[in-house]
């Protein structure tokens, strides 16, 4: 139902579901400072639902993960692409200063939720849309 474009990488549509609600697409390697998430057509949500989208990076020192909010994929928005360069930033330097042997690298989420629910979330503040 969902790809990933990431330079360097070829599309993914691997996405694991991991609840009734939630997909995780894991990751390699992170080397673009942007990401583009998309609906393949295979499928369309159901009224008044749509999928926001979560990246998560190494979490600053005492937290095991760190899932930030990106934006949202709808019936009337299928694509967007995230400019992720502050939190690709902050993400390496915890990893580089906390040594994390529990991350196993950069996972983008999706959650089935409301539409209501949706446009009540912000963009993590380290987050500049494109």
């Amino acid at each position: 139902m969902f790809g990933c474009i990431v330079a360097e990488h070829p599309v993914r549509t691997d996405f694991d579901l991991i609840s009734s609600s939630d997909l995780v697409l894991r990751l390699e390697t992170l080397p673009s400072s942007f990401v583009t998430i998309f609906m393949t057509g295979e499928k369309q949500f159901p009224d008044g639902l749509a999928g926001a989208v979560y990246i998560s990076l190494p979490a600053s020192t005492g937290e095991s993960e760190c899932w930030n909010y990106l934006g949202f994929l709808s019936n009337q928005k299928p694509s967007d692409t995230f400019k992720i360069d502050n939190l690709k930033r902050m993400g390496n330097d915890n990893f580089q200063e906390n040594k994390f042997g529990n991350f196993t690298g950069p996972k983008i989420g999706i959650s089935v939720k409301s539409l209501i629910e949706i446009e009540g979330l912000t963009p993590g503040i380290y987050n500049n849309r494109k």
